[in-house]
């Protein structure tokens, strides 16, 4: 009798919200896998309210991945809420995204992240259907696929519960005057992160405008010898944290003057003395300024071989190989 009580499956004992709790935390494929262990579990996969599909699909397994997701979306009960969808597969065909897609789109996700490897630019049907979403509260997005044909967004995302954003490579379409602003009808917006984005046929400035911003983050790591150089132009009057890394030949502005900026962050190289110093002019309000060790040694370097150097020796190839053969060894 102690041997048959210990060995009693409390597991399964345990009701059904706790169950779907310790569920959430699995991959969707080892979740959908409970359903064999008893009576107990058959049902539960299909109330799932996270869907996660993630490797170990590999390439090899395309039929069988595509199967797989039709039977998750179609077996699902449509009665629970989804909460969070997340999509890391580098396999997925833009066929199965575009179905994954307007599924959970249909079905008021909350949160949604997507980083997805492609050989090609997607024809996504779906996509508008994110960028207009009305029960969205986080966005994740990233479609790696060829460089010269990245996703374009539209002017403006309507996305009017939006309190974080994430997107890499995207490419941002001007309004008018070669001036893009996305994000000034995003209302809750609190959090934004950018990473290697650039403009749409060469627009000049992306203008950053929403008033309830508080914490923005901008990333670049393309080449800065290759990069599209572009305005950043603040219209964040609550911002409170701004982190810029990598490297960045975008010049700075603002239209406020940034009371609330208690701390900044900058790691960038090889930009020019000219513009990290309106750069430092447009946070000069900021209360904690961090500067990287490579952006030290920027500044030391420029001091140094202006020293040295005449001023039409100044141009980025010049610079750069400079810098390479007697500082960066």
């Amino acid at each position: 009798k102690k041997r048959r009580r210990d060995e009693r499956d409390r597991i399964s004992e345990l009701p059904d919200c706790i169950l779907m709790h310790i569920m959430s935390f699995l991959d969707t494929k080892d979740a959908v896998q409970t359903c064999i262990l008893s009576k107990r579990w058959k049902d539960l996969c299909k109330c799932l309210t996270d869907l996660t599909f993630r490797s170990p699909f590999r390439c090899k397994c395309k039929k069988y991945f595509r199967k797989f997701v039709s039977w998750v979306l179609s077996s699902r009960n449509d009665s629970c809420s989804l909460l969070n969808v997340d999509i890391n597969n580098s396999c997925i065909e833009t066929e199965e995204l575009d179905r994954v897609i307007k599924y959970v789109m249909f079905h008021n996700v909350q949160k949604l992240t997507m980083y997805i490897g492609l050989s090609s630019r997607p024809n996504l049907d779906s996509l508008p259907l994110v960028f207009c979403s009305k029960s969205l509260t986080s966005l994740k997005l990233c479609l790696m696929h060829d460089p010269s044909s990245r996703i374009v967004l539209p002017k403006s995302l309507h996305l009017p519960a939006l309190t974080s954003l994430h997107l890499q490579c995207v490419n941002f379409t001007a309004i008018d005057n070669d001036c893009a602003e996305p994000f000034s009808n995003c209302h809750l917006l609190n959090t934004l992160f950018l990473w290697n984005c650039e403009m749409h046929d060469n627009a000049k400035v992306l203008r950053i405008s929403n008033s309830t911003l508080s914490h923005l983050k901008i990333t670049s790591y393309i080449s800065f010898l290759t990069t599209q150089a572009f305005q950043i132009a603040l219209s964040t009057p609550n911002l409170s944290s701004f982190t810029i890394i990598g490297f960045a030949p975008h010049q700075l502005s603002s239209s406020c003057n940034l009371a609330f900026l208690g701390s900044v962050y900058i790691g960038v190289w090889f930009v020019s003395s000219s513009t990290f110093i309106r750069c430092l002019q447009v946070l000069a309000n900021v209360k904690i300024l961090k500067l990287s060790w490579e952006t030290l040694q920027m500044i030391l370097y420029v001091s140094y071989i202006s020293m040295f150097l005449p001023l039409h020796f100044f141009n980025a190839h010049n610079m750069y190989a400079f810098i390479c053969q007697n500082f960066c060894q």
